[in-house]
């Protein structure tokens, strides 16, 4: 039973960890390929729309980590949820203000 327990916290650590890297490397390119259509005022803001989105759930995978890793300096992790927070609020007033 223990040994379930472990590899199910193993699994769910690697899990993280991948979610992690994939959603920390989709802000960028979403901004970017919105701005590449930004002759379409609707279809920038979708993608900005995008963007906040996974900051958003970047935010949500950072608050997981303490749970599932014990070693990790948790005033790092609330800086970097912090960080995403400003992020989300950044793109919002871009797409707030974007004509």
């Amino acid at each position: 039973m223990i040994r379930r327990l472990k590899e199910h916290i193993e699994n769910a650590q690697r899990d993280l960890a991948r979610n992690l890297i994939k959603t920390a490397c989709q802000i960028g390119p979403e901004i970017a390929e919105g701005y590449g259509k930004k002759s379409s005022a609707t279809e920038f803001k979708r993608y900005i729309t995008m963007a906040i989105g996974t900051a958003d759930e970047m935010t949500a995978h950072l608050e997981q980590v303490p749970l599932l890793v014990d070693t990790i300096n948790k005033e790092s992790i609330n800086r970097l949820i912090n960080e995403y927070r400003i992020i989300a609020k950044q793109l919002q007033v871009l797409k707030k203000n974007w004509k």
